[in-house]
């Protein structure tokens, strides 16, 4: 899985490098290359820090995890394609979330715990 780094239209701008970074966080480890954070900052051409210090900016997460939106919905066909095949193998919680999904079901409510007070007729509480 590979990642655009091409700018969006976000403020502050991020730098190549801090794009490089927030493409490389948005891949799944096992695909990443470089395999490794010491060997992307040395691929950049800055240290460790650096990278550790990027991470923590607020436009290079918010990259991250647009990067990850824009990822995961290239594989939505693929994830519903695999919820159907096993709702209809039989799982039923497959079931349910697939006829909640397609509007024939709505999920389930939490009901709320009462706030009312019970009313014991009849019994002694003295004894309880």
């Amino acid at each position: 899985m590979t990642h655009s780094l091409t700018p969006t239209d976000t403020e502050p701008e991020l730098s190549a490098g801090q794009y490089a970074l927030a493409a490389w966080l948005a891949t799944p480890s096992r695909e990443r290359e470089p395999e490794t954070q010491a060997a992307l900052a040395c691929s950049l051409h800055v240290s460790e820090a650096t990278l550790s210090r990027w991470r923590r900016l607020p436009h290079v997460r918010d990259e991250v995890r647009r990067l990850i939106a824009a990822s995961m919905g290239e594989r939505l066909p693929d994830v519903l394609s695999s919820l159907e095949e096993q709702a209809v193998a039989g799982s039923f919680q497959h079931q349910k979330l697939y006829l909640e999904l397609v509007g024939l079901t709505r999920p389930e409510q939490q009901s709320p715990p009462p706030t009312s007070l019970k009313v014991l007729v009849g019994i002694d509480l003295s004894r309880v």
